[in-house]
């Protein structure tokens, strides 16, 4: 069969890396496999076929100025789901793909548009993913933040909003009216890949968690460290985050070893300056198996903190969108991470990552934490994904 494994919204090399591994199940049991991916530069890392590969169009925000999305429905409305012709120039890239790689099944994480073009095509889909991009579809929908001021009634029109201009596309593919479009963006055939502690959504009654994958691509490189320094530090943070020259200037200061990945931008020459004896930058992404760290200073992406607890390793965030911002709350609430705020002078971002290295109660947290799945085994991740992702066909 050929398989096509999508990915659209969100960032980091999380995405690529999940779909790339389970891709690479199916590749082993014969299947032909391609890639649609919203940045097809992370496929180095995952050494993928540039090609079988291709750039997934994407429903970008349409204006930075609006309010930040309530639920998984705005979510879709400020990403202009709501404007028909866009929606359908986007949908008429995706069949363009499908006739490209003409697959039997897609494979989605976080990819609602591609979807609805696979629904309107027939063509099977299965989504894969963390919380957030597999939410629980409870009526009303489950928001966002936990404090929040939108009444019941328009947050039901936020829905009928994306149900009625999915509907009118629907409609003009000659395909029947649907009751709830977000069952389709979101819903049907589903696999979630995190564990309930990382679940962004507090609420998820009778779900079955597998765990993540471990990712161990050849472009990864091993942890080395810097030599001299009291402890460790593994930094994973983008270049052009505004508080990382702050960090970097407090881990100096502390006297620690750090090892800094900043993604794929340059690094400013703020930040290049700062390397020294014992903060040292990588270029290429750094493997998380036998970090050996005693405190990662990370942006809240899963898939870097997921692997990272598993060993033991307390967790520093500093999450740089809701979907983060959502699994690093709910970390904290749990004693398995810290949040750091941005907007510290340099002498509490200091105090704050002193802190963090010299917490009992984090550190036997996350000792908690990775004794609780000491038995856990990612490797069996993928096939698992994969006969769900066969039998739900």
């Amino acid at each position: 069969m050929n398989i096509l494994m999508a990915w659209e919204l969100g960032a980091g090399l999380g995405h690529t890396t999940t779909l790339a591994t389970i891709g690479s199940r199916f590749t082993q049991n014969g299947h032909n496999v391609s890639y649609a991916l919203r940045n097809p530069k992370t496929a180095e890392v995952a050494s993928i076929n540039p090609g079988a590969l291709c750039r997934a169009p994407v429903m970008q925000v349409q204006n930075s100025n609006l309010p930040a999305a309530y639920d998984c429905a705005h979510m879709l409305l400020i990403r202009g789901y709501e404007q028909q012709e866009l929606l359908e120039a986007k949908l008429k890239k995706w069949f363009g793909i499908f006739e490209r790689f003409q697959p039997d099944i897609i494979v989605t994480d976080h990819a609602p548009t591609a979807r609805l073009a696979a629904y309107i095509a027939g063509i099977p889909t299965h989504a894969i993913g963390n919380g957030f991009a597999v939410p629980p579809l409870t009526s009303p929908l489950q928001p966002f933040r936990e404090k929040s001021t939108l009444l019941p009634l328009e947050q039901q029109q936020l829905e009928s909003r994306v149900n009625d201009t999915t509907n009118s596309v629907l409609h003009r593919h000659g395909l029947s009216k649907i009751d709830r479009a977000v069952d389709l963006y979101f819903g049907g055939s589903t696999s979630l890949m995190t564990f309930e502690e990382f679940d962004n959504y507090s609420q998820r009654p009778g779900a079955q968690y597998h765990g993540v994958t471990p990712f161990l691509g050849s472009q990864t490189l091993p942890p080395v460290w810097p030599v001299g320094g009291t402890k460790n530090v593994f930094v994973y943070i983008y270049a052009d985050t505004p508080a990382l020259p702050k960090i970097l200037k407090s881990l100096v200061q502390l006297g620690v070893s750090a090892l800094v990945y900043t993604g794929a931008q340059p690094r400013s020459a703020e930040i290049e300056n700062l390397a020294c004896e014992r903060v040292r930058f990588s270029d290429q992404p750094i493997s998380l198996l036998g970090m050996k760290s005693d405190l990662a200073i990370c942006q809240g992406g899963s898939g870097t903190m997921v692997p990272l607890l598993l060993q033991s390793i307390p967790l520093l965030t500093i999450p740089q969108h809701i979907e983060q911002s959502m699994v690093c709350k709910r970390l904290k609430s749990q004693g398995l991470a810290e949040i750091l705020n941005r907007n510290s002078d340099q002498s509490e971002m200091t105090q704050t990552i002193k802190r963090c290295l010299d917490s009992e109660k984090l550190h036997q947290q996350a000792a908690k934490f990775s004794d609780k799945y000491k038995n856990f085994d990612g490797q069996q991740v993928p096939k698992i994904i994969v006969d769900e992702v066969l039998k739900a066909m």
